[in-house]
């Protein structure tokens, strides 16, 4: 099961996804056998945003993506 959220708090937008899959070891590294994950961090870097995972072999996996937002200007 997977679950997303969406918030904005002041000037940050945070996305999180959440699973109850089997997880894995982060070990302080995005990097695994793939490159997916290195991707996500390495485009978070790139816009300014963070981007943290959190996941432990049978717990199951936190993705977070923070960024700081302009308000819209309403007219």
């Amino acid at each position: 099961e997977v679950s997303a959220h969406l918030s904005a708090n002041g000037s940050f937008v945070e996305f999180h996804f959440r699973d109850n899959g089997h997880g894995f070891s982060v070990n302080g590294s995005t990097s695994s056998n793939g490159h997916g994950l290195e991707n996500l961090a390495e485009r978070a870097r790139e816009l300014g945003a963070t981007f943290t995972v959190d996941s432990h072999p049978g717990q199951g996996t936190h993705l977070k993506l923070r960024f700081e937002h302009s308000p819209l200007k309403q007219s």
